[in-house]
């Protein structure tokens, strides 16, 4: 399960295998990372049509995503033609992006040196002192990053 998130609670079990049917650019722009504890096997649904053969146990259950769940439906259907046990994540990626937050912070003197790599960061924009930061990270472990506390409180929209 995916950082304790009541959204994607539910949506991937540890014990299943996650196929991303996103392309390079997609997955570089949005890493599966920010949504899944467990790492993802990049693979085409092309691929997946053709039968090419994909480093997957059979004994465990596959999850397939995409970007809105389309393509990983049909990839769902191959798999369990091919018998594996799959199954697409309703919605894709764009229904937990869905859930992410915005968190603003005012009075911020630096971007904090690990923030722009952090896993559960999507997008962050600092200027003139404020702060915003797009994705999964809590406000409280952006305040924790933080060398001085901002001048005034966390904004926060879901």
């Amino acid at each position: 399960m995916a950082h304790g998130d009541p959204l994607t609670r539910g949506a991937h079990t540890s014990s299943e295998q996650i196929l991303d049917l996103r392309d390079d650019l997609e997955r570089e722009a949005e890493p599966a990372t920010l949504y899944f504890d467990t790492p993802t096997l990049p693979v085409s649904l092309e691929a997946i049509e053709r039968g090419d053969p994909l480093p997957l146990d059979r004994a465990r259950p596959v999850l397939v995503v995409c970007a809105a769940g389309l393509q990983s439906k049909l990839a769902a259907l191959y798999l369990e033609a091919d018998g594996y046990r799959a199954r697409s994540l309703e919605g894709g990626l764009m229904r937990l992006r869905s859930s992410e937050t915005r968190l603003r912070l005012e009075g911020v003197r630096s971007v904090p040196a690990g923030l722009p790599r952090h896993p559960w960061v999507r997008m962050l924009r600092f200027e003139d002192g404020v702060l915003e930061v797009w994705g999964r990270l809590s406000e409280a472990e952006l305040l924790g990053m933080l060398e001085t506390p901002p001048t005034r409180p966390v904004n926060v929209h879901g």
